[in-house]
């Protein structure tokens, strides 16, 4: 079977991409025998990296040019040879048991990376929550954009860092209050 294949990379950066390109196409021509090749020039296309290969790949029967397609995911497959193709029940259920295979393995895929992201959001969003609560505990709080104008004066406000008493001076200084301060005020 002669087939013409395109197999399209998109990426960042650059160099990477010309990479993972040469080493592509260097597997393919290592793992069937490729009669043409050409590999586009690369584009900038909304801040990655894309180019294709399009090659024309002989391979020996419909099972290997699946495997094929299964390997290396091309975006568009011609066949170019033969006009037309016979093939038995078993080769047809071969083809078509890969194809619900691959799909299995990307809902698994799927599924794994949503419950992680639903995961990750509600710990983000407890984060959040308990940051909130800190700042509302310390009079600053903070409407969504980080503004803090109209909110409580924080001035004053006294808390623990690292197991020393300080207090916010108002004007951002922090001050520790140790025991040159209480000498100072004890002596006037």
């Amino acid at each position: 079977m002669k087939v013409r294949v395109v197999v399209e990379l998109a990426g960042h950066p650059k160099e990477h991409i010309e990479d993972v390109t040469k080493k592509i196409l260097e597997k393919i021509k290592q793992e069937y025998k490729v009669t043409e090749e050409q590999v586009a020039e690369l584009k900038e296309i909304k801040e990655l990296w894309s180019t294709f290969i399009e090659a024309v790949v002989e391979f020996k029967d419909i099972e290997e040019m699946g495997m094929f397609c299964f390997d290396y995911m091309p975006s568009s497959v011609q066949i170019e040879e033969p006009e037309n193709i016979s093939m038995t029940n078993n080769q047809l259920s071969n083809i078509f048991n890969d194809i619900m295979a691959k799909l299995h393995v990307y809902d698994a895929t799927t599924k794994t990376f949503n419950a992680r992201n639903k995961v990750l959001e509600i710990k983000l969003k407890k984060a959040i929550s308990a940051l909130r609560k800190e700042m509302d505990e310390i009079g600053a709080v903070q409407d969504d954009d980080g503004d803090t104008s109209g909110k409580k004066d924080v001035s004053g406000v006294q808390k623990r860092e690292n197991n020393d008493l300080v207090k916010n001076g108002g004007d951002g200084d922090v001050v520790k209050k140790d025991a040159e301060e209480n000498k100072k005020s004890d002596d006037v």
